[in-house]
């Protein structure tokens, strides 16, 4: 998101952020311990618990301004605000901010935790510096617990190239790629209430699959967002009203998209209901299927054809263009899983290597840089097998004319 977001902003300049190798661990202040290692405290009488779980990959960052004027990584500016929460009943904040290098000086940042239930001291702790591709850190944080029993929300911040494979962020000697299916991998099954995304074109098919069994919804967009990215102030005044997780969603929704609104950006946050997932990817695979045949039928240009008619981005297609065009009956599916009624979700759509291939198949084969690498890492893309595993072989829509293979 960084490359491009960041130009939403009046003073937001675009940088590569690269760390530094750091040492050391720092001391921990006097506080309440929410570690894993820690008991959990019991809830106090009152509302249902809330936990907040906050991953900050800071190492590939942009710059933004503060209220007055500071120019700052974006990613301070956020860790700043979740600190600044103010504390309410049965309410835990945890957040991981994986630092780039410093603006004075150019010096290595410790990378840092911070945890704090209801209104205990706050815990901070300095870690050195760290991976942020690592998965190890996501998995840590999310064994943090204020409360034994708590609704718990997950938001996944990052301000460089959303859920794209990417090298290290910081060029550690692992020689880890970042991917989003890596850190979503972590997160324990019926875990969250939701997973929120503070980056951009995350509103996607393969992302939200990944979260099947995990949560119950996802907060994404399939758009850039705007610098200000996802607002949390008005949540502990909500939770003295409100525990239920469509209201805590609605707040969040309704302020970002006002703040994103006051820079002149629009990015509309779609709110996905994952338990209608399947059948949001059943009809995916209808809708492939019958454009699959469609291709397949027509020959010469006709990829080139169908791609241009679903494409939104570079790289990616629209489930409501490939449904209104392919499939009609299946856009109630979409429709219902959407619970802000609105918007979309998108799908990895690779470039064809020749207008000659007709075949969806052989251009995905034909695709090793972007496609083979979206099969590995998302198991339920790769919908032309899906399609035979989803819908029964006598409705697998076939061509009058035999496949053609890459030219």
């Amino acid at each position: 998101m960084g490359k491009k977001a960041g130009f939403f902003g009046g003073a937001i300049f675009a940088v590569l952020v690269l760390s530094l190798l750091g040492s050391g661990c720092g001391s921990r202040t006097a506080g309440t311990s929410a570690s894993a290692e820690s008991a959990a405290l019991p809830a106090e009488s009152g509302p249902e618990p809330v936990e907040f779980y906050f991953y900050l990959n800071g190492d590939s960052d942009i710059l933004g301004a503060r209220p007055d004027g500071e120019i700052d990584h974006q990613a301070e500016i956020v860790y700043d605000e979740l600190r600044a929460l103010l504390p309410a009943a049965n309410f835990g904040v945890h957040a991981y901010l994986d630092r780039g290098i410093s603006l004075r000086g150019g010096d290595p940042i410790d990378s840092e935790t911070y945890d704090r239930c209801a209104d205990a001291p706050a815990e901070i702790r300095a870690l050195g510096e760290t991976d942020s591709a690592d998965p190890r850190y996501l998995r840590e944080l999310l064994a943090k617990r204020c409360y034994p029993a708590a609704k718990r929300f997950v938001a996944l911040w990052s301000h460089g190239d959303g859920y794209r494979v990417q090298n290290d962020y910081d060029f550690d000697p692992s020689d880890r790629g970042f991917h989003v299916s890596t850190l979503l991998r972590e997160i324990p099954d019926g875990f969250a209430e939701a997973v929120l995304f503070d980056s951009c074109a995350m509103a996607s098919l393969e992302v939200a699959s990944l979260l099947e069994g995990k949560a119950k919804w996802m907060l994404a967009s399939q758009f850039e967002l705007p610098n200000v990215g996802i607002r949390y102030g008005g949540l502990p005044a909500l939770l003295g009203k409100s525990r239920e997780t469509g209201a805590i969603l609605s707040l969040l929704r309704a302020d970002s998209e006002r703040a994103f609104a006051e820079t002149g950006a629009t990015a509309p946050l779609v709110l996905l209901d994952l338990a209608k997932l399947p059948a949001v990817s059943e009809a995916f695979a209808r809708a492939w299927a019958a454009a699959t045949a469609k291709v397949a039928a027509a020959g010469g240009d006709a990829y080139a054809e169908f791609r241009s008619s679903v494409l939104r981005g570079a790289r990616d297609g629209d489930l409501y263009f490939l449904f209104s065009r392919y499939a009609p009956d299946a856009m109630p599916a979409l429709t219902a899983a959407l619970e802000s009624g609105r918007g979309s979700l998108h799908f990895a759509l690779p470039a064809t290597t020749s207008d000659r291939d007709a075949d969806l198949e052989a251009v995905a084969a034909s695709a090793p840089e972007v496609f083979r690498t979206w099969s590995e890492k998302f198991p339920n893309w790769a919908a032309y097998a899906r399609v035979r595993s989803v819908l029964p072989a006598s409705e697998v829509p076939q061509a009058d004319v035999p496949k053609q293979g890459v030219q």
